[in-house]
């Protein structure tokens, strides 16, 4: 019997069908009943025997009648008192076993696998086998199974099974399944994710079996009453970079050089913090005895850490001075240098001050014109940023041609930095890194490395092409379903270029949320929707729908799709598009070439012209602005990232509900922390409708091509009696999008907290006169900015002349310390040694004359804590280095501005950082003074996206 909860919902488990007689006490409906509690201890009886025969011995004792009594009962009491703690902790130790035992293997009522009344299914592998799972059906698929279809109906119910470890891998192929009338699917559950791998293939071709009445073939749908509910593994979707991903890791790319007949020594100069070659030098030591110095002065003027690598090229002893061969060997811990003879083969890499165990050489000898093969020296080291390289250099001679080389070059792949925590990625997943130029094609595939080195925002990847198989397709969710959440699962090669077969697709599903009876929310969470063939998730007549943490990547057409231009209240939070790629479908999806090629639906011969017919596919394609966008990433598409259109009335299936659109007239949704960049056309578009009558001879352009006929101007409950609503346009980040950052025609609207690259503005209508409306209405755009950057410009001088003078003074680095320091560092943890997630955030504003007059006040802040003043002096705050709170802060002004020396020297104990700023009135700009003691902190940098960028300075 089919049951619903009070909610009005269906439960995850169905109740007993036999009655209560069987049902355990603290049995509530749809939960697993508990386990029984265990027998009763015996551990009493022995209690009561120990205290009779105790009881006993003590009748035998030697003493007087009445003592003997009194006696006995004394001991019968302590005894018996004894023997109760006993046996009581007994009973503990024994239900303290039992419970944690039974707890162990209890069954979990989060997780539907582990329901006990479900029964264990093997179908086995039968490709002509039609299953029904019916009422009184609640099956638990355990292995691996091939039907050809699967109907589940009338409260019957599947289940893939899973265990602890997530080792049961389950496989399951079928041409279809469809879910309704009480018929429920589950695989795992929002509180007891699926550990294992649930793989659902849908196979078959298009000529094969007749179509599913409303569905068609190879799909997964859920009909009236049906409830499909699938959660895998929780991971993190997306994330952003942190850092730039260098080309092949490293910085400046990977250096190879191979020449031959390079007489004498050849030499680079390496740097060790960026693995870039410095230096590319040749010194004839053969021939040259001068070469020899010059060898000998550069080694010793090179500043110590510097990674030289040398390669002997035919031959380089013969003048190769014997205290230059001492310096190789001092600086560079050669072994071999000092007995380099005739046209030996000679290869060394060595870090000058860095002694024997930072170099690494080998040694040929010459012999009938040939080596035997290379003498190969190679060293790794880490840059910076902790990115692994290997320096190599090579020497030899292979039928009398000398040939030497070097080769710099990344080691087990490359280190990602990343915003987030990815601790949830692991070994062998794929990511995809978007593109960050103009191309959406520059995108790159991944696959993740083992680290152990990684922190929690890095991972370490290698490039690799991924080789696809095809054929999988999904088809329609239907309305009046009890229950869909899909979270964390990965859907590839699905849909076909057909109207109606897309990944997931919500088809006139009505409100989905508790405005339509639902007690909770229908979503899509963290779902991987990519190299898909249609769309990746389609809204049609749908409303309240919560699509979340979903990866939508190389697909075709419109991927993120609302159709008919009346669905609303739609919330798309934290998605990422990118590589949406033109389709066939609808003419906005077409590219020029498609748009010219297909004519079956125009009127006679028209040729549609593609830059206004068609060319508008779009990562996020909003046919009505009352819905929500919230932190999404556009991140490359054919046309556009995000496209708001207006239609005029209905569209498609529901142009016959006789729903009124007035999406121009209504107000914009959320729109607020939104980026888009790597779109040809635009990262932004917001103007045009799509045509709303067939082709005919008086407009022979196809159906739902793209149109000129609307133009967005929000008014108060969509009234144009009433007030206007300016539209915001919220934290929105457009970069390198080949013709704008954003086009905007209509009003009003407010753009605000905005970065935008080639911003395109324009009205609908030309004005009349000098009026600011034209006789269409009013528009207007206002455009909020706000910078508070005071970088120096790198443009022309003649421009920005104050800009462009040189430093008066340059002043080289500190030389490296090549010993062990013995007075400096720290010998307490600093307040945080994990500048991803804790720093100390300190700001220091300064006022000059300028500043003053127009308001400004100087002040210094420590992790939002303000110290602010007006009159003329300096400001001291004093911060503990290690724990990062605010000791102290002094305002020197007047006279005691000479007392301020004396109390940086004595007044404040080690570990401290003084943060100091000064404000007098005749000064044009105030100088900041920072000076850190000892230990070492971490300064975020105001920069979009945020960079940590660690500070680490001695006392001098």
């Amino acid at each position: 019997m089919y049951y619903t909860d009070a909610r009005g919902s269906s439960p995850a488990f169905l109740p007993p069908q036999n009655g209560s007689s069987h049902r355990s006490s603290g049995y509530v409906p749809g939960r697993i009943a508990p386990l029984r509690p265990p027998p009763p201890s015996q551990s009493h009886v022995s209690a009561e025997f120990t205290s009779a025969r105790q009881e006993a011995r003590a009748m035998f004792a030697s003493s007087p009648p009445g003592q003997h009594r009194r006696r006995a009962e004394a001991n019968r009491y302590k005894n018996t008192l004894i023997c109760f703690a006993v046996s009581s902790f007994s009973l503990f130790v024994a239900l303290g076993i039992f419970m944690g035992i039974a707890s162990k293997y209890a069954p979990d009522e989060n997780c539907p696998d582990q329901n006990p009344r479900l029964k264990n299914w093997r179908p086995g592998k039968d490709p002509e086998k039609k299953v029904i799972i019916k009422k009184g059906d609640l099956f638990r698929l355990n292995s691996d199974a091939t039907v050809h279809s699967i109907t589940i109906q009338d409260g019957g119910l599947l289940v893939f099974g899973d265990d602890k470890d997530g080792s049961k891998n389950i496989t399951l192929r079928t041409r279809f399944i469809l879910i309704k009338d009480g018929g429920m699917l589950h695989v795992g559950a929002e509180k007891c994710r699926y550990k294992s791998k649930a793989t659902i293939i849908l196979y078959g071709k298009s000529n094969e079996d007749a179509d599913v009445p409303e569905f068609g073939k190879k799909f997964i749908g859920v009909g009236p009453e049906g409830t499909l509910e699938l959660h895998g593994h929780q991971k993190l979707s997306w994330t952003l970079l942190s850092k730039s991903v260098n080309f092949s890791g490293l910085a400046c790319g990977h250096y190879a050089f191979k020449k031959n007949f390079s007489r004498g020594l050849n030499v680079r100069v390496i740097d060790q913090d960026t693995a870039s070659v410095l230096e590319v030098l040749k010194f004839d030591t053969h021939e040259f005895s001068e070469e020899s110095l010059k060898l000998q002065n550069l080694l010793k003027n090179r500043s110590p850490g510097r990674i030289i690598a040398i390669a002997v090229g035919d031959s380089a002893a013969k003048n190769l001075l014997e205290e230059t061969r001492v310096t190789i060997q001092n600086l560079l811990g050669s072994k071999f240098v000092r007995g380099l003879s005739y046209r030996q083969a000679w290869a060394l890499v060595g870090v000058i001050g860095g002694g024997n165990s930072s170099c690494n050489e080998s040694v040929r000898d010459y012999e009938n014109h040939s080596t035997g093969g290379k003498a190969l020296a190679q060293k790794e080291f880490f840059t910076v940023d902790g990115q692994k390289f290997v320096v190599r250099a090579y020497s030899e001679w292979n039928d009398g041609v000398p040939i030497s080389g070097f080769q710099v070059e990344p080691v087990g792949g490359v280190i990602l930095n990343l915003l987030d925590d990815v601790s949830s990625w692991e070994p062998g997943d794929r990511i995809v890194v978007a593109s960050t130029d103009y191309s959406m094609y520059q995108t790159e595939e991944f696959t993740l490395l083992p680290c152990p080195e990684c922190t929690k925002h890095q991972v370490k990847v290698k490039a690799e092409c991924l080789l696809l198989n095809r054929g999988f397709c999904t088809r329609s969710i239907l309305k009046n379903f009890t229950s869909v959440h899909l979270s964390y699962v990965e859907l590839k090669q699905m849909g076909q270029q057909q109207i109606g077969s897309y990944p997931v697709h919500f088809h006139l599903c009505g409100d989905v949320d508790e405005k339509g009876g639902y007690s909770s929310k229908t979503y899509l969470d963290g779902l991987s929707i990519h190299h898909c063939f249609s769309r990746c998730v389609t809204i049609h007549a749908t409303n309240g729908l919560l699509i979340k943490d979903t990866i939508g990547y190389d697909t075709l057409g419109h991927c993120f799709f609302i159709e008919d231009g009346i669905e609303q209240r739609n919330t798309f939070f934290h998605n990422l598009g990118l590589v949406t790629k033109p389709g066939t479908i609808l003419p906005t999806d077409r590219n020029s070439t498609m748009c010219t090629g297909i004519r079956d639906k125009v009127y006679g011969s028209y040729i549609p012209v593609p830059a206004t017919d068609c060319m508008a596919v779009s990562t996020f394609w909003i046919s009505h602005p009352n819905n929500h966008l919230i932190s999404n990433a556009a991140a490359g598409s054919q046309d556009a990232g995000i496209w708001y259109l207006f239609h005029k009335i209905a569209t498609g299936d529901s142009h016959s509900l006789g729903i009124e659109t007035k999406s121009e007239l209504t107000p914009l949704g959320i729109f607020y922390n939104n980026r888009v960049h790597s779109n040809f056309k635009a990262g932004l578009f917001i103007d045009k409708g799509v045509k709303t009558t067939n082709a005919s001879a008086d407009d022979p352009r196809e159906y739902l091509c793209l149109d000129n006929n609307a133009r967005f101007r929000p008014h108060q409950d969509a009234d144009p009696e009433k007030p206007r609503v300016a539209a915001l346009i919220d934290g929105l980040i457009s970069f390198k999008n080949n013709d704008h950052g954003a086009w905007v025609r209509g009003g009003d609207i407010l753009i605000q907290n905005s970065g935008l690259l080639f911003l395109f503005l324009q009205a609908k209508y030309n004005r009349d006169g000098h009026s600011y409306c034209s006789s269409q209405g009013c528009e207007r755009i206002k455009i909020v900015t706000k910078d508070s950057a005071k970088g120096v410009s790198n443009c022309m001088a003649k421009a920005y002349p104050k800009y462009y003078q040189g430093p008066a003074v340059i002043k080289q680095m500190p030389v490296k310390t090549t010993v062990p320091c013995t007075k400096c560092g720290t010998t307490q943890m600093l307040f945080t040694s994990d500048p991803q997630k804790n720093y100390l955030l300190v700001q220091i504003n300064l006022s000059g004359k300028n500043e003053l007059s127009r308001g400004q006040q100087a002040f210094i802040s420590v992790n939002n804590t303000m110290f602010s003043f007006k009159d003329n002096g300096i400001l001291v705050v004093v911060v503990d280095a290690c724990t990062g709170t605010v000791s102290g802060n002094n305002l020197f002004s007047g006279v005691d501005i000479k007392r301020v020396g004396g109390y940086l020297k004595s007044g404040i104990p080690q570990r401290y950082v003084k943060n100091i700023t000064d404000k007098f009135a005749l000064l044009e700009k105030a100088k900041p003074l920072t000076k850190i003691l000892q230990c070492c902190l971490s300064l975020q940098k105001e920069t979009e996206p945020h960079v940590v960028a660690p500070l680490c300075l001695k006392e001098e």
